[in-house]
C-alpha cells in the first residue's frame, strides 16, 4: 500500500531569509521525526517521507509518500500544525489555506476489475496494483474517508464468495383445481376491475376494490389480530438517512422513489417555470428539477422501515417484550415495473406489514406463527395453490451481500409463492411471491442504535402481505366467474358492485 500526496500551502505573506531557514528546519524535523511519530518500531520506511518542497512566494509546495502508517494525508495535517505553531510564534506569518493537487493510492490487485469508487476520478490498473487517483479533498474529509475506502476496494475486488439466493420449498398445499389459464391483467383491465393510471400504477376501480378489502380483512382477522399485533401508523416520507440504516441506499438505489423538496416555499421562485408551462403546455421534469433542492427523502420501500427509529437510540427492556405492530396507511413504491403493463409488477402497491421485536425465542416463534396463520388463510380459505420457499433473507441481499446468511439454525425468511397458471407449467414456470415472514436477528440494533437495559439479546422481525399480488394468484387460479370461488368468499362479498361505465370504456360490459 503506497500513499502519493502532492499539496500545496498557502503563506499569509512570503517568508523572510531568516524564516525561509527556519521553514527548511522544520520541514526536515518533520520528515525525520514527525512523520515516524505512532509507527510501530521497524517499520518506519512505511511511515512518511518528504520528497521534495519548493517554495515559490508565498506558495509552499509539497511531495509527501507513504506506505501503510502516519499515511501521507496524516504527515501534511501534523505539519500545517508545526508550521502554524512557529511561524505563526516566530514570525506572524500563518497558513490561509491547504490545497490538495493530487493524492493517489496504490493498493494490490490479483486481477482487472470493472468498477467505480465514490471520490476516485481516475481508476488505473497496472500489473498486481491498482492506483487509485482521488479528488481533490480537505485533509479532514481524507483523515474520514481513507480507510472505508480501501476497504471497499478490496470488498468490490476481493474473490469471496458471494452470498447467493437459494430456495428450498418446505410446504406445498398440493395441486388445486384451476379455472383459467387466461392472462389476468389483460382481463382485469378489460373488465374495467382496474385501469391504468401510469408506469406500474393503476386506479382500483369498485369490484377489484371490494375483493382486495375482502382479503385485507381476512389477513388481519385471522393473521395480526389473533397473534396479537397492535395497529400503527408509521410515516410514508423518510430522511435518506433512515435509508442508509436500513441498508436501502447501499443496497438497492436503483429501485426506490425519492423526494425533493422546492427550492423555496415562495411561488415567485418557480415564476419561470410556471410561466413556461402556461406558455407551452409542457411539464419539462427537466426545468422543473431546477427549481427543487435535491431529494432528502424516499418513498417507503419495505414500509418497516421507519418501525425501527421508533426504538432508535433509546433503552429498551426485554422484559417488556415483544412489541408487535401492524401498518396498512398507504402504498409501498418500489421502481420495479419498467416495461410491464400489467398488474404482476407494480410501482405502488398495497401491503399489510407486521413488524416486532423481542426475545431471539420470542420474534423467532412469532415469525412461525405467522407463517402458519398465512399458510391457514390461503390455502383452506382462498382455496390459492401455493409453496413454503425457505430462502435468501431480503435484508441480506440488500444491505450486507458478503455476511453470514444464518448466525444460528434459525431460517432467515420464508416466502410464500403462488402458482400462476397463465405462466406454464408448475415445475418450469415461475411462481410469484405473495407473502414473506423473516427473523432479522440483531441485524438493525446496531444501525439504528437500539439497546437493551442490561445488554441483553433481542431481535426483530418482519412479515409482509402483498394484497395486490394474493388478488392477482386469486384470480389467475379461480377466474372472474365467482362460481369457482370458496363458497365462504362468495358468502362474504355477495354481489360485486360494477365498474363505471363510459362509451369507449370499459371494452368488456
Amino acid at each position: 500500500m503506497k500513499f502519493d500526496l502532492k499539496a500545496e500551502f498557502e503563506l499569509s505573506k512570503s517568508l523572510p531569509a531568516k524564516a525561509k531557514a527556519q521553514l527548511k528546519q522544520l520541514l526536515k524535523e518533520a520528515d525525520t521525526t514527525l512523520f515516524k511519530r505512532g509507527c510501530p518500531k521497524g517499520k518506519e520506511a512505511e511511515a512518511g517521507h518528504l520528497k521534495s518542497f519548493k517554495l515559490s512566494g508565498r506558495k509552499l509546495q509539497l511531495h509527501i509518500t507513504s506506505g501503510r502508517y502516519v499515511r501521507a494525508h496524516a504527515c501534511a495535517s501534523r505539519l500545517k500544525n508545526l508550521l502554524a505553531k512557529n511561524l505563526g510564534k516566530d514570525f506572524h506569518i500563518g497558513l490561509k489555506s491547504l490545497k490538495t493537487i493530487s493524492y493517489s493510492i496504490t493498493l494490490p490487485a490479483k486481477k482487472k476489475a470493472d468498477l467505480s469508487l465514490a471520490f476516485v476520478k481516475k481508476l488505473e490498473w497496472k500489473k498486481k496494483e491498482a492506483i487509485l487517483h482521488l479528488e481533490e479533498l480537505d485533509l479532514e474529509e481524507y483523515e474520514a474517508l481513507i480507510d472505508k475506502l480501501v476497504s471497499l476496494f478490496h470488498e468490490k475486488t476481493s474473490e469471496k464468495p458471494q452470498a447467493k439466493e437459494h430456495q428450498r420449498e418446505v410446504w406445498y398445499t398440493g395441486e388445486k383445481p384451476m379455472a383459467t389459464t387466461e392472462n389476468i391483467s389483460e382481463t382485469l383491465e378489460r373488465k374495467g376491475w382496474v385501469k391504468h393510471f401510469a408506469a406500474g400504477i393503476f386506479h382500483y376501480m369498485p369490484p377489484y376494490t371490494k375483493l382486495m378489502r375482502y382479503i385485507e380483512n381476512l389477513m388481519l382477522e385471522e393473521v395480526a389480530k389473533p397473534l396479537g399485533f397492535e395497529e400503527i401508523v408509521l410515516p410514508k416520507l423518510i430522511p435518506l438517512e433512515v435509508m442508509r440504516k436500513k441498508g436501502q441506499l447501499t443496497g438497492i438505489p436503483e429501485e426506490m422513489f425519492y423526494v425533493s423538496e422546492p427550492g423555496k416555499r415562495d411561488l415567485k421562485h418557480f415564476e419561470k417555470y410556471t410561466d413556461y408551462v402556461k406558455l407551452t403546455g409542457d411539464v419539462s421534469p427537466e426545468k422543473l428539477q431546477t427549481f427543487l433542492r435535491p431529494p432528502r427523502y424516499a418513498l417507503p420501500y419495505a414500509q418497516c422501515e421507519p418501525f425501527y427509529e421508533i426504538f432508535s437510540n433509546k433503552i429498551t427492556d426485554i422484559d417488556k417484550f415483544p412489541f408487535k405492530f401492524f401498518d396498512r396507511s398507504g402504498f409501498s413504491f418500489r421502481y420495479e415495473a419498467g416495461g410491464k403493463s400489467g398488474m404482476e409488477r407494480l410501482n405502488a402497491f398495497t401491503r399489510i406489514e407486521l413488524a416486532y421485536i423481542g426475545t431471539p425465542k420470542q420474534v423467532k416463534e412469532l415469525r412461525d406463527s405467522v407463517v402458519e396463520k398465512l399458510k391457514q388463510v390461503l390455502s383452506s380459505k382462498l382455496g390459492i395453490e401455493c409453496r413454503l420457499v425457505e430462502t435468501t433473507p431480503v435484508w441480506l441481499a440488500h444491505s450486507d451481500p458478503n455476511a453470514e446468511v444464518q448466525k444460528t439454525d434459525v431460517i432467515g425468511t420464508y416466502d410464500i409463492e403462488a402458482y400462476i397458471p397463465n405462466r406454464g407449467g408448475r415445475k418450469e414456470s415461475e411462481w410469484l411471491e405473495i407473502c414473506n415472514a423473516s427473523v432479522s436477528f440483531d441485524k438493525y440494533h446496531a444501525r439504528y442504535s437500539i439497546k437493551e437495559r442490561a445488554r441483553r439479546e433481542a431481535w426483530t422481525g418482519c412479515s409482509g402481505i402483498g394484497l395486490e399480488r394474493v388478488v392477482y394468484a386469486f384470480l389467475s387460479q379461480k377466474g372472474f366467474d365467482m362460481k369457482n370461488w370458496p363458497a365462504e368468499v362468495k358468502q362474504a362479498l355477495g354481489q360485486l358492485p360494477a365498474p363505471p361505465k363510459m362509451l369507449d370504456w370499459p371494452k368488456e360490459t
